[in-house]
């Protein structure tokens, strides 16, 4: 999928979306953060449809916004930062191994837990690092 071939209002909303993700603690970028970009985006086409629709925008997005705030949020200490940039860089490849590492030791392993059921909606998870391991608390 190119990037470059999305409309303008496309690339700004899947941008808005990542932002929110990124501003929410939040581990990956989801529907709900695509729904709330573009139900908040000014010049769109959705917004529009919506309301020829008879569709209720603002409490549309305040589910949207509700929903989003039982994801879990994921925040992480320096000690895990640092061990994963260690883990991640190589003398050769540079920074090439970072999302390889990054991947085996933060959303799969964060992922099963999630599954598991060790956090409720809207928890908050720290990521930390201990004796050379990442750390969920």
């Amino acid at each position: 999928m190119r990037f470059d071939k999305f409309t303008l209002k496309a690339q700004e909303a899947i941008q808005e979306a990542q932002s929110l993700a990124e501003k929410s603690g939040h581990q990956q970028v989801d529907s709900l953060h695509a729904l709330v970009a573009l139900l908040a985006q000014e010049g769109g086409a959705v917004v529009p449809t919506l309301q020829k629709l008879g569709a209720d925008v603002a409490a549309l997005k305040a589910g949207a916004i509700s929903e989003l705030d039982k994801l879990p949020k994921v925040s992480g200490a320096a000690a895990a930062r640092e061990l994963i940039a260690e883990e991640g860089y190589d003398p050769v490849y540079g920074a090439r191994p970072l999302k390889r590492v990054i991947q085996q030791r933060i959303p799969n392993p964060l992922s099963l837990r999630i599954l598991d059921g060790a956090y409720p909606e809207g928890s908050t998870v720290k990521v930390d690092a201990k004796k050379g391991e990442v750390v969920f608390g």
